[in-house]
């Protein structure tokens, strides 16, 4: 079953606004389309969402879960594969390269089930939920919910050099001292929407903010945003993920991934014509010289930085993928029906779901590392 997120009418999206619901339906290719507004009574009911169970993308959310930097909070230390995986149902853990999970939920501290996005610095879990930012310093056994100030949902997360980025419903918020304490940046300090849905900082301290109005993009800590639209080769101005290695950008999209080769001052927009098995696009990630992008219709791979892709489902049970990570061969794809997982960089996937112990079938995001 793929997951879809539509518009209903305006009553409905009304009521639905404040909860976040996410609607799965046959026959679908969006995974993220108006994952976070328009969403639909209907899977309210069927749900649970009322307490914060339902079932979207990415998540997103949205920005890619980030290993490095320094945080400010010395944490939990891996010894071994350590897999992370944002469900709708809870934080699921393994520490056997995605044989079994463990699921944390509301009972361990989260703030909500619902996990739109993850980061994981100096052995420290954060995790963005529709109910605040939850951290964790002992592997997921307890977590200490912060409120993201005024924003009440929190999509993606990015920790670089101390400093914890969080998008949100609300804008982008930040915090210079663990999640106590939060400023914010809004369309008036040049975001192209208050409403975020996923961060990510390079390595020059450079911040990319996907957006409902654009990529917006500050080189002095936040003070001030410049926002790439159509105009600079976005394929369309809703931007559900940003992810990026100095110099390159990769801004996802429903009408394409949007590739820079310039830290974000142009564009060129990448779509079926260049192989992509359709244009909504929700997550990337690069290994190496190798792009993996999350589609509504697989993970589409290329070898040449978007200007051809082959796309593979062999083993997803489910090809709407929200987000993708990889670590060597080892590639995991988040998807409507569980978490798929290829060690053939790709080609084929094993598919993980509540039998091996995830929280939910309804992944949004995955993070690994060995």
């Amino acid at each position: 079953m793929n997951l879809r997120y539509f518009e209903n009418s305006i009553l409905l999206i009304f009521f639905c606004f404040g909860l976040r619901c996410h609607l799965d339906l046959n026959n679908a290719g969006d995974t993220r389309s108006e994952a976070y507004r328009m969403q639909s009574l209907l899977q309210c009911l069927f749900s649970n969402c009322f307490e914060g169970h339902p079932g979207n993308n990415a998540g997103g959310s949205s920005s890619s879960g980030n290993s490095g930097g320094s945080a400010g909070a010395a944490g939990f230390t891996v010894t071994g594969p350590f897999l992370l995986v944002g469900t709708a149902a809870g934080l699921s853990i393994s520490t056997d390269g995605g044989n079994t999970f463990t699921n944390k939920t509301t009972a361990n501290g989260l703030g909500n089930d619902l996990i739109n996005g993850i980061s994981f610095v100096n052995g420290v879990i954060y995790a963005a939920t529709n109910s605040g930012l939850s951290i964790s310093t002992d592997g997921g056994n307890s977590f200490t919910n912060r409120a993201c100030g005024p924003a009440t949902f929190c999509f993606g997360v990015y920790v670089y050099n101390g400093i914890i980025y969080v998008a949100s419903d609300s804008g982008l918020v930040i915090s210079t001292d663990g999640g106590n304490s939060f400023i914010i940046k809004t369309a008036a300090n040049g975001l192209g929407n208050d409403y975020s849905y996923g961060v990510s900082v390079d390595s020059t301290g450079n911040i990319y903010v996907g957006t409902d109005g654009g990529l917006s993009i500050s080189t002095n800590g936040g003070t001030s945003f410049v926002n790439k639209t159509t105009a600079n080769g976005l394929g369309i101005n809703t931007v559900y993920g940003v992810y990026e290695k100095n110099p390159n950008v990769y801004a996802s999209t429903p009408s394409g991934i949007a590739v820079s080769i310039d830290s974000g001052t142009s564009f060129s927009n990448k779509t079926t014509v260049n192989g992509l098995p359709i244009n909504n696009t929700n997550g990337a990630y690069l290994a190496n010289t190798t792009l993996y992008v999350a589609t509504g219709g697989g993970v589409a791979i290329s070898t040449d930085n978007g200007s051809s892709f082959t796309n593979n489902t062999n083993g997803l049970v489910n090809t709407a993928v929200s987000e993708v990570f990889a670590l060597g061969s080892k590639v995991f794809a988040a998807t409507g029906g569980g978490l798929g997982i290829s060690t053939d960089g790709g080609v084929n996937y094993v598919n993980k779901t509540t039998a091996n112990g995830l929280g939910h079938n309804s992944i949004y995001w995955v993070y690994y590392q060995e």
